[in-house]
């Protein structure tokens, strides 16, 4: 008796499901791509912060051979010896970072997210103005710092509300972290526009800032 062999049929995903589990499993740093604006403003942010930095290191003049952190404000660092250092670092910087708030409404994104991309690139452009008007443009250099201050602390309060409403693929420790950055972030740069005359209270709003701002970025880039 002739015996009929049952062929098991093999199963195989589609091309588009095995890139699609590769990428899930892929490591997050892997699914970076160097030509999203999300990417730029991280070198961005890394530029103004290395500016900041390093010029903070070499800084010195006519009366003391070093910074002083808690007694000098950061615009001090924009005239002298390390002014070109610094304010290019915040001007190339800050051209980085703009084109990924002008894309970030174009995401099918919510009104406040909208909104936030506005004023985020309000806040760069602001930035750019310090940069170009440093202390000795005391007026100008006055202005463009609130603004920034002003546009920056209102943008970090937004999202991080629209996060906390509408969270993406994030785990929830993150998105709860991640928020109370952007709201302590929102807080601090409202009281440093009454304190503007306390410079450590002005590098605590810059620095909750740019690691909320960091934070942002790359949950952007990683859960696109």
């Amino acid at each position: 008796m002739k015996k009929h062999m049952v062929k098991k049929k093999k199963f195989e995903f589609s091309e588009d499901k095995k890139a699609e589990i590769i990428s899930n499993n892929a490591c997050p740093l892997c699914k970076l791509d160097f030509l999203d604006p999300a990417f730029f403003a991280l070198i961005g942010l890394a530029i103004i912060f290395a500016s900041i930095v390093v010029s903070m290191f070499l800084y010195s003049n006519d009366l003391q051979a070093y910074y002083d952190f808690s007694g000098q404000y950061l615009s001090e660092l924009g005239v002298g010896n390390v002014a070109l250092l610094f304010n290019l670092g915040l001007i190339a910087g800050s051209f980085c970072i703009i084109p990924f708030f002008f894309f970030l409404h174009k995401s099918g994104a919510s009104f406040l997210r909208q909104l936030a991309s506005y004023l985020g690139m309000a806040a760069f452009i602001f930035l750019i103005g310090v940069g170009l008007f440093p202390l000795n443009s005391i007026d100008m250099h006055r202005f463009t710092a609130m603004m920034f201050i002003f546009c920056a602390s209102i943008t970090s309060g937004i999202i991080s509300t629209e996060t906390l409403f509408h969270p993406k693929k994030a785990p929830l420790s993150f998105i709860i972290m991640f928020s109370l950055l952007g709201f302590t972030s929102c807080i601090v740069g409202i009281i440093l526009l009454v304190a503007m005359n306390v410079p450590l209270m002005q590098k605590l709003a810059i620095a909750l800032f740019m690691s909320w701002l960091g934070a942002f970025l790359l949950h952007e880039k990683i859960n696109k």
